[in-house]
């Protein structure tokens, strides 16, 4: 079960609209927005331009929503600004 605050590890899905959805391994998909990847002030305008299918990050669960579930990015935005792998922050 899924609760709000807590962090997860996610695998992205698959790009859409504005950002990528997650799966948080449970029934309700996850989705990150682009906002969200990178740290405030700098601008994600292509998901694929940070992330990749079927990486592992971990993300905050901020909001769930019906069957919806909002996530934030966590410590993974290390590894965007250092190009490491987010497999090694496991």
């Amino acid at each position: 079960m899924l609760m709000k605050s807590r962090y997860y590890n996610a695998v992205v899905k698959k790009f859409v609209p504005n950002g990528v959805q997650l799966d948080l391994g449970v029934e309700k998909p996850g989705y990150l927005h682009v906002s969200r990847m990178k740290p405030k002030g700098e601008f994600v305008s292509d998901p694929s331009e940070v992330l990749t299918l079927k990486d592992v990050i971990p993300v905050r669960v901020w909001k769930i929503k019906g069957r919806e579930v909002e996530a934030r990015g966590a410590k993974w935005q290390r590894y965007m600004q250092t190009n490491i792998s987010p497999k090694a922050l496991q």
